[in-house]
């Protein structure tokens, strides 16, 4: 990222807790479950994702390409950008690179990101509700807790 983007990065309107989670994600911090058989193997034995069982789980499948924060990335973007077809390569590329909006005339830069850091940290949230909690990891309440934030 330029030192442009980082500054733009720090003018985001997000929470402080959603800003260092990004922040993480950018310098490739997220503690997945790859990660954490690499550094602690005896502790995490398996790299496996344990939501949908694929065979690594590295911080992109954590973040966006798990079944279920697919879903969570899905219904925003529709919600967002309702005429431009989902791809999750542009939010992968937009959350590590800081690429604008795909489609400036529906949604402007700074909604952009701002809706980028929304999601990614109440996927973030939820997911340490389901580690420490039990809470059962929800893509619906998710995605009603983040478009209630976005109105």
């Amino acid at each position: 990222i330029s030192p442009k983007q980082w500054s733009q990065f720090w003018k985001i309107r997000l929470t402080p807790p959603a800003r260092n989670t990004w922040f993480r994600l950018i310098h490739n911090k997220w503690p997945s479950m790859t990660r954490l058989n690499h550094f602690m193997p005896s502790t995490y034995p398996s790299p496996h994702c344990q939501y949908c069982f694929y065979p690594s789980q590295d911080t992109r499948h954590l973040a966006i390409n798990c079944p279920s924060r697919l879903q969570v990335w899905q219904a925003i973007w529709s919600l967002l950008l309702p005429t431009h077809p989902f791809d999750p390569d542009i939010i992968w590329y937009s959350l590590l690179f800081f690429h604008n909006s795909p489609d400036i005339t529906t949604i402007s830069h700074h909604h952009w990101h701002q809706f980028l850091g929304m999601t990614l940290h109440a996927i973030w949230t939820a997911h340490w509700a389901n580690i420490f909690d039990n809470v059962p990891f929800s893509p619906s309440y998710i995605i009603k807790t983040v478009s209630a934030s976005l109105s």
